[in-house]
């Protein structure tokens, strides 16, 4: 019996050694290995910018801007992915009407081609370049200024893969039929577009108001414009000016306060009167104007400007639109007497003459004028 196991051990030996082997070969009779293979992308940007004072600023959410000025409007399209060529073409909406801005844009940058309703660039934009579409527009002439004065601007912009492509730039369609590799439109830009004040208002700005004690006549006022007929636009300030003089023979002090209606438009404004001291910064309807202040002392022969701002918010909005309301500046003098100035009050024997106003001296301040845009 154990010749005949001895005898067998070799035989099943071999035969794990044939099983194993087999095995092994059925394992690496196949395998796979992945390749992820992809065209090149095309993907593009847009952002809309404005040109204040010289430097490129992004534009905000809405924009207040005057019916007969042009628009700051540069859209700059920037190329994030493989070499392509450009095409963009410009919208505004007012309610149900659309209106093309190709005829009226400004300044429109080199490399660009109106072709129908878009704009072309003749060259292929490679990876990181951006390329601005022009400086502005005019608003459009057909547009309905009455039934709707917002704006809603559109930016689209379609991108073509350069490579094995050259577009057809004499044929009116210089892209033919080939499908566009990608697109962007940028909504966002809504214009608020408000009328401008008339010629004849403008004029009268900027003209001081003098206020002068005379040894005969008292207090006298020359009120010239101040502040009066304004138009102001959100995020505007208008900067006037009191030029006060002392010709008395003694050393007097100019008071100063307002008086006003209630208005939920005036409550807006913020002034400033600065007169080296700090007299005033807040709104124009705050309590501390109410009552007489000493504005300035003046010795005799001498003269001070003080500076007066009107400031309206950018917060300030469709609510105020063709508002307009009146605020009166009182003014009065006291002299210097042995034991200094008297004590500020409404009124007393310091005051050696009553109230005397420059009558309603902002006649109307005017948040916008109301005059048709085309006249």
């Amino acid at each position: 019996m154990r010749v005949r196991g001895r005898r067998l051990l070799p035989l099943l030996i071999a035969l794990l050694v044939m099983a194993g082997a087999f095995c092994y070969g059925a394992v690496r009779t196949s395998g796979e290995i992945w390749s992820h293979l992809e065209t090149g992308s095309v993907k593009i940007g847009i952002e809309t910018l404005g040109l204040e004072h010289g430097t490129f600023r992004k534009l905000p959410q809405e924009v207040i801007v005057d019916c007969e000025k042009p628009v700051s409007y540069v859209p700059r399209i920037t190329n994030r992915g493989e070499t392509c060529y450009l095409r963009v073409r410009l919208l505004a909406k007012a309610g149900d009407q659309e209106l093309e801005l190709a005829d009226h844009l400004q300044d429109i940058q080199s490399g660009w081609i109106r072709k129908g309703e878009y704009l072309y660039y003749q060259e292929p934009v490679a990876y990181g370049r951006s390329v601005d579409v022009c400086r502005g527009f005019q608003l459009p002439e057909e547009w309905d200024f009455y039934q709707e004065k917002n704006l809603q601007l559109q930016t689209e912009a379609d991108a073509l893969q350069a490579k094995n492509f050259k577009p057809d730039l004499a044929a009116e369609n210089p892209w033919g039929d080939l499908v566009v590799t990608a697109s962007q439109i940028e909504k966002g830009n809504l214009l608020k577009v408000v009328e401008p004040a008339g010629e004849e208002l403008q004029e009268m700005e900027g003209s001081p108001c003098s206020i002068t004690a005379d040894q005969e006549k008292g207090l006298v006022l020359e009120e010239g414009a101040f502040f009066s007929h304004i138009m102001l636009l959100p995020g505007d300030s208008h900067r006037e000016s009191l030029q006060m003089s002392n010709r008395e023979t003694r050393r007097i002090q100019i008071l100063m306060k307002a008086e006003w209606e209630k208005s939920s438009f005036l409550d807006q404004m913020q002034l400033q009167i600065d007169n080296g001291d700090g007299f005033y910064d807040g709104l124009l309807t705050g309590a501390d104007l109410r009552d007489y202040r000493p504005l300035a002392t003046l010795d005799p022969g001498e003269t001070r400007t003080v500076d007066v701002t009107l400031s309206f918010p950018e917060s300030a909005d469709n609510p105020y639109q063709q508002s307009s309301d009146d605020i009166r500046w009182c003014f009065a003098i006291k002299q210097e007497s042995r034991g200094g100035f008297p004590v500020t009050g409404n009124a007393g024997p310091w005051l050696l003459f009553a109230a005397i106003c420059c009558g309603a001296a902002i006649a109307g301040v005017w948040c916008l004028r109301k005059r048709p845009c085309d006249e």
